[in-house]
């Protein structure tokens, strides 16, 4: 039978018989691999142009609906969730060919940052593998340069795999949040410690190199 994927709408839809807001339509019609699609992916070969049609389902009625949205997929790209099939139609015959190259730029960048999550996953599963077969004692005698690339804010003072997995998670999560701040045109300024923290210490500051600015936290 295979699994299904899910498409996220631009704007949800309305239950007509609650009014309950759905967000997403689930199909087979593409790779069937719990993929979350949404307008602009692309979701089959550069071939490919279709119209597909999907019944709606309401998670507070917990039931499918007699209504339905069409997908419309030109050269293997969805470009649009409509609610009228001949909305659909109209919107494949006239496909701007410049906007659909715009959205190949937009995917071809999303692929790269793709690949640039797995590698940097990949390598911090390959490196906790190599920290934790370790014995402790030979992990101490490490010096500075070798645990540098080691992830060593992950891994130096993880106790378990666990707590490794969770810091390093938890930054990578940080650092997205950042790179969404910055590409709002909003600016992010680089923090710099001036001296060893320690345990126990109840201040300590920071240096804004960029205006010159010294924050206290107490």
């Amino acid at each position: 039978m295979g699994m299904y994927d899910t498409v996220h709408f631009d704007k949800p839809r309305e239950c007509p018989q609650c009014g309950e807001e759905i967000r997403a339509v689930q199909t087979k019609k593409f790779e069937k691999l719990l993929i979350h699609y949404r307008v602009g992916d692309c979701v089959g070969h550069a071939e490919e142009s279709r119209i597909t049609r999907e019944k709606l389902f309401c998670d507070n009625c917990s039931e499918h609906l007699e209504k339905h949205v069409y997908l419309a997929v030109d050269r293997g790209i969805l470009l649009r969730v409509t609610d009228i099939r001949e909305e659909a139609e109209e919107l494949l015959r006239t496909a701007d060919k410049e906007k659909l190259l715009l959205m190949y730029h937009d995917l071809y960048k999303k692929y790269r940052e793709e690949q640039k999550s797995k590698r940097q996953y990949e390598s911090f599963l390959k490196q906790a593998q190599r920290w934790f077969r370790k014995e402790k004692h030979k992990k101490e005698e490490l010096s500075p340069f070798e645990k540098s690339p080691l992830s060593s804010k992950h891994l130096v003072s993880a106790e378990t795999p666990l707590q490794a997995i969770e810091s390093f998670l938890s930054y990578q999560e940080l650092m997205n949040a950042l790179e969404e701040f910055e590409e709002r045109g909003k600016t992010t300024l680089d923090i710099y410690w001036v001296e060893d923290m320690n345990e126990g210490e109840e201040n300590w500051s920071v240096d804004v190199l960029q205006d010159e600015l010294q924050y206290l936290r107490k």
